[in-house]
């Protein structure tokens, strides 16, 4: 067990993938290519090249035809994480990396959702992997962090101020967060408790702090 999948979106131009492929050298790759009309040409050149540079990385390429302009967006996540998980399965790897670089919008949307779904279960460890050529920025982050949790209103009012403090570089206590929301401080310690049981805050030397999946959640 060990080495990396990754999953990455096809366009009419092959170098946000090859790119990807370069920075990740990957033992297996997972190429989602949208179905479309009349430009299947383009497509068609585009993965030959990526078929090429697989070859000369020795990474497996498995290409994935997705029928986007029919296929809802629930059927579209669910058909890419089947696929990846049985690639995972296959090529015996223990990590995903998505890059959703290129193509439709529709595929960069389903490939980060997929991430972000797949995430969430036992043992896999998924990264989301985004380069903004425009201004060269390039963003790495588990995708777990980006998955959406299930909140009390409470518990949000919580963390959305637990969010701000975080961002501004401190920690936020307990006395100062019933003072601010106008709560009890003892539902405030509830709160922050049960926040840091889903992995949302921390303890921290100044109070409590946000991680990084709790302040994309608040």
């Amino acid at each position: 067990m060990g080495g990396m999948l990754l999953a990455a979106s096809l366009g009419f131009d092959e170098r946000p993938v090859t790119h990807a492929m370069a920075d990740t050298r990957p033992r297996c790759v997972a190429l989602f290519a949208p179905r479309v009309g009349g430009e299947t040409r383009r497509l068609d050149d585009a993965l030959l090249l990526v078929r090429r540079f697989a070859e000369a990385l020795g990474a497996r390429l498995e290409v994935y035809w997705l029928d986007v302009g029919r296929a809802g967006l629930e059927e579209l996540v669910y058909m890419v994480k089947e696929h990846v998980r049985r690639l995972v399965r296959e090529c015996s790897v223990d990590r995903v990396v998505f890059a959703p670089r290129a193509g439709l919008r529709v595929l960069t949307v389903v490939l980060t959702v997929a991430a972000m779904g797949l995430a969430l279960e036992p043992g896999q460890r998924v990264t989301l992997l985004l380069r903004e050529e425009s201004i060269g920025a390039v963003y790495e982050t588990d995708a777990a962090s980006l998955a959406p949790v299930e909140l009390g209103e409470e518990e949000r009012r919580v963390l959305r101020l637990l969010a701000k403090h975080t961002l501004e570089g401190r920690g936020l206590g307990v006395r100062e967060a019933a003072e601010l929301l106008g709560i009890p401080r003892s539902t405030v310690h509830r709160r922050l408790q049960a926040l840091a049981e889903k992995g949302l805050a921390y303890r921290a030397e100044d109070g409590y702090r946000a991680t990084p999946r709790g302040i994309a959640s608040a």
